[in-house]
This record gives C-alpha cells, sequence and structure tokens, in this order.
C-alpha cells in the first residue's frame, strides 16, 4: 500500500510541468519583450521575438521549447488521475509549442505558414483545456464559473489576434489567461490543496 501511495504521489507531482512550462513561457516573452530595441509588445506577436536572426531568438526559443516539454509531462499526470480528456488538449498546446519553436517566423513562406499552423493548434487547444474539465466540475458551481470564463476570455482574446493593431496585447492576454487556469489545475493536482485541489481522483 505504501509503494501504491509513493507511486500515485510521484505520479501526481508530474503535474508541475504545468505550472514550470507556462512559468517559464511567460518569462521568456515578458522579459524580451522589454529588452529587444524597437520591439512593441502591444502590436508584435510573442514569436517575433523568436524570429531568425533576432537577438532575442535563442532565449524565446527556449521559452517555447520549455513549454513544449514540460506541459505534455502534465498532460501525462492528467492522463493518469484526471477522469475525461482534459490531458488530449494539454498534450496538444505542449507539442504545438515544439511545432511553433521549430518553424521559426522569417525562414521562408512555408515554415511561415506551418508556424502559423502550430500556433493556431496551441491556442485553440489551450482555450479548450478548461472546457474539458467541465464535467469534472458539475458540483462546483464557482469553479464551473471559473473555467467558462477562462475559456471565453482565452478563446476571445486570441480571437481578436486576427483583426486590429494590438495583436500582441490580445495574444499575451488570451495565452495569459489560458495559462494561468492549467498552471491552477496544475498546481491543484500536484499538491492536492490548490485551488482545483478538487479535481484529483482520490484512491
Amino acid at each position: 500500500m505504501k509503494a501504491n501511495h509513493s507511486t500515485h504521489r510521484s505520479s501526481s507531482a508530474l503535474a508541475w510541468g504545468g505550472v514550470i512550462g507556462p512559468a517559464a513561457f511567460i518569462g521568456a516573452w515578458a522579459t524580451l519583450g522589454m529588452i529587444r530595441d524597437g520591439y512593441n509588445p502591444i502590436s508584435t506577436a510573442i514569436s517575433r521575438l523568436a524570429e531568425r536572426g533576432s537577438s532575442t531568438a535563442p532565449a524565446m526559443t527556449a521559452g517555447f521549447v520549455a513549454f513544449g516539454t514540460a506541459v505534455p509531462v502534465a498532460a501525462f499526470a492528467f492522463k493518469r488521475h484526471l477522469p475525461g480528456f482534459s490531458w488530449i488538449p494539454t498534450l496538444a498546446t505542449g507539442l504545438a509549442t515544439l511545432g511553433v519553436a521549430a518553424t521559426p517566423l522569417a525562414t521562408s513562406a512555408t515554415v511561415d505558414k506551418l508556424h502559423g499552423v502550430f500556433a493556431g493548434t496551441g491556442y485553440i487547444t489551450l482555450a479548450a483545456i478548461p472546457l474539458t474539465m467541465l464535467p469534472l466540475l458539475r458540483l462546483r458551481p464557482e469553479a464551473r464559473a471559473f473555467a467558462l470564463t477562462t475559456a471565453t476570455l482565452s478563446g476571445a482574446s486570441l480571437a481578436a489576434t486576427l483583426a486590429g493593431s494590438a495583436h500582441g496585447f490580445f495574444q499575451r492576454a488570451g495565452l495569459t489567461v489560458g495559462d494561468i487556469w492549467l498552471v491552477t489545475a496544475s498546481a491543484g493536482l500536484a499538491t492536492g490543496r490548490g485551488p482545483l485541489g478538487f479535481l484529483q481522483r482520490s484512491s
């Protein structure tokens, strides 16, 4: 029994990947957006920090890779400990972010298109994570409201990147809102004490 309990705790602790990945990603774009000369985070996409030839490309690419490797680790914990399919968009958003890292802008027209596909997939799947957790929250009205609000704000902000001059602002807003949910759910699962710690399956 002790061995099983230890294994359970070890595998649920993998959910920390859902905290580490977003923290590294947000830290990268927030810091690099401030220090790169001539870069406007309100009107310019995050991916421009990693475009080929940019002085900030190595560090921003590292931020993408950190997210893309750590979040799938959290997806494994979600699959192991949470009923339903929330692990699928969690895994997908991580893998899509690795695709973003592998297709830096300003490489070629074809690579730029692939980059857009990976980025769009990452946006959609990130916004979908709270929606896939709704069945787990049917007895928690405040948590359901949190999930629906998060998905709505994240999706609406990311849709707003398609129009207007504040592309960078809405991209950052949408991703940050989605990342907040991912961090909260992951920390709750990893510790059993966070705001969403009740999502952890009893065993």
